[in-house]
């Protein structure tokens, strides 16, 4: 699955497998790479623009993610 949006008018990407692999891209590039299997989780990044907040909510069917 993956899920996309702007943050400050750069893309925020998301990549994600059922399998736990987890991959966060900021303006194309890689910030971040895991596996979790946690189905509702909360992640900061920080970086030269700030602090970017990621709630994250999957389930089989569906990947809802948020910013704050």
């Amino acid at each position: 699955m993956e899920a996309s949006f702007k943050v400050r008018g750069k893309e925020f990407k998301v990549d994600f497998s059922m399998s736990g692999n987890e991959k966060y891209y900021f303006n194309g590039e890689l910030l971040k790479k895991r596996w979790n299997f946690k189905f509702n989780d909360r992640f900061i990044f920080d970086n030269d623009e700030g602090k970017i907040e990621i709630v994250i909510s999957l389930s089989p069917k569906s990947c809802q993610l948020k910013h704050t």
